[in-house]
């Protein structure tokens, strides 16, 4: 008897045989005697033993696991169980995704030649986890990203591994989150959530004004010409664009968009006053009196380089004084002058400008009977 694969005939009249590999081999029968030499020949088809291999147990954390069979071998039909129940998969499907525990077993067959194997399953469903919705910042300010407590490690794709970080520029931050489970699972949750950077107001405050407080002076302070902001004043809380103060100090006004994006603007008011002159256009020293003595009216001078004089029509000095409280009788050196117009200069230096230096100023007086 020929088995067709090479090996040695064999001469009983009852064989058994084992082949080495699967394929399609002639088998060969010869049979005789004395009156009769007979040879028959059959095809067998040896088929290759198939292959169940499932992986050891499994104790995981996700929501699906696939188990594969690992069979090579085309033209294989499967059958899978969970807990002993025909699971409804096609036939051909060497390996299922599953999204529950339980003893699984599949079953692959070659013809009249099968694999079984068996492994048990426990999926521990990983906790619904997000960052929450997309964030939105305020340029300049600082937006703290919570990957919330109860997580074994945390990896930020900032590099940073805290539970909190602090963010100062848009894009997109991820983190991955190990958080312990039963049965000795750690699960790896992740989440990514967008920053988006939001302009402040876009305003220009003047950072200083002045008023002449001595003088009861007020001013209006403005804080731009958007009417679609929002407005408060620190001192005062009003909520106007604009305020009106007669007090010198530091006013702060905060001024916000629709979107919630604040700035602080800070307005310094100083106590500036110009110097006030005031020379009467006329005086009459009759003696009635009644407007007798020409008075230099000064405000916000300095007491140190003040001279106020006055010419005749030649030019000739007849008055002068240092003292901004003397006042002009009209008379020199006990004579008086007669009716007419009269120069004068004042010379003075500003109290709050006195960088500007000694200044000039020039007018006529009249002198009437």
């Amino acid at each position: 008897m020929g088995f067709g694969d090479g090996s040695a005939k064999g001469t009983k009249q009852s064989e058994t045989h084992l082949y080495a590999a699967p394929g399609t081999y002639t088998v060969t029968l010869r049979q005789y005697n004395d009156c009769k030499d007979t040879t028959m020949t059959q095809q067998v088809k040896v088929n290759p033993q198939p292959i169940a291999n499932l992986g050891q147990d499994l104790n995981v954390c996700s929501r699906t696991v696939t188990l594969d069979s690992k069979n090579p071998y085309p033209n294989s039909k499967y059958l899978w169980f969970r807990n002993g129940r025909q699971l409804a998969v096609d036939s051909t499907a060497s390996k299922i995704q599953i999204d529950s525990s339980g003893r699984y077993v599949v079953g692959v067959l070659i013809g009249d030649c099968y694999s079984l194997d068996t492994i048990n399953v426990i999926l521990e469903r990983p906790p619904l986890y997000s960052l929450g919705p997309d964030k939105k910042l305020c340029t300049n300010d600082t937006l703290q990203l919570d990957a919330l407590p109860g997580g074994a490690s945390y990896l930020w794709n900032t590099g940073q591994n805290t539970q909190v970080i602090d963010v100062t520029q848009a894009g997109n931050y991820s983190v991955v989150v190990m958080i312990p489970r039963t049965n000795g699972i750690t699960c790896e949750v992740t989440d990514t959530v967008r920053v988006d950077l939001l302009p402040l107001p876009n305003v220009t405050v003047q950072p200083e004004a002045s008023l002449c407080q001595p003088n009861n002076q007020s001013i209006m302070l403005s804080a731009g010409n958007n009417m679609n902001y929002q407005y408060r004043w620190l001192p005062g809380n009003e909520f106007t664009r604009t305020i009106t103060v007669n007090r010198v100090g530091v006013y702060t006004v905060e001024i916000s968009t629709n979107d919630g994006c604040t700035e602080a603007h800070a307005i310094k008011v100083i106590d500036l006053c110009e110097p006030q002159i005031f020379v009467p256009d006329a005086f009459s020293p009759n003696g009635d009196g009644q407007n007798d003595q020409l008075q230099v009216i000064t405000n916000h001078i300095s007491d140190q380089d003040y001279e106020f004089r006055v010419y005749d029509r030649w030019g000739e000095l007849i008055f002068r004084t240092t003292n901004r409280n003397e006042m002009w009788d009209g008379t020199y050196k006990g004579r008086t002058f007669p009716p007419q117009t009269y120069a004068w200069t004042v010379q003075y230096r500003s109290t709050y400008f006195p960088e500007r230096g000694v200044e000039t100023k020039r007018g006529a007086v009249l002198i009437a009977k």
